[in-house]
């Protein structure tokens, strides 16, 4: 295990392309478990536009999936998200609100 400060972790395709950053003020590395948990200011963001903000996220790299159990804001261009807790890709296209789901502006409903 790793504890570290001022995380910093970058987020890549398959082939290697950057889209996507992950920023904390602290953060736990488990080398053998491959996961990654940041604390305090976490923010992801992705080349979209997205943003995420939280006191706590998971990066479970095997999975290729970002989590929290504790509130959340997502921020994109014409929309906001909000909720407490949350699974999501690193890339924020697929967000899943555990509990309390709030939001504003337009959203596309699946299958329209």
């Amino acid at each position: 295990r790793y504890v570290l400060k001022n995380v910093r972790t970058t987020f890549n395709t398959a082939e290697g392309v950057k889209n996507g950053t992950m920023k904390a003020d602290r953060g736990k590395y488990n080398l053998r478990q491959q996961v990654l948990e940041g604390f305090g200011n976490v923010v992801i963001t992705n080349t979209e536009g997205r943003k995420l903000t939280s006191p706590y996220v998971k990066y479970n790299q095997a999975m290729n999936e970002v989590s929290s159990d504790t509130t959340f804001t997502m921020v994109e261009p014409g929309r906001t998200l909000s909720g407490i807790g949350f699974k999501a890709d690193p890339q924020l296209q697929h967000v899943n609100v555990l509990r309390s789901p709030r939001g504003q502006g337009s959203f596309t409903l699946p299958g329209q």
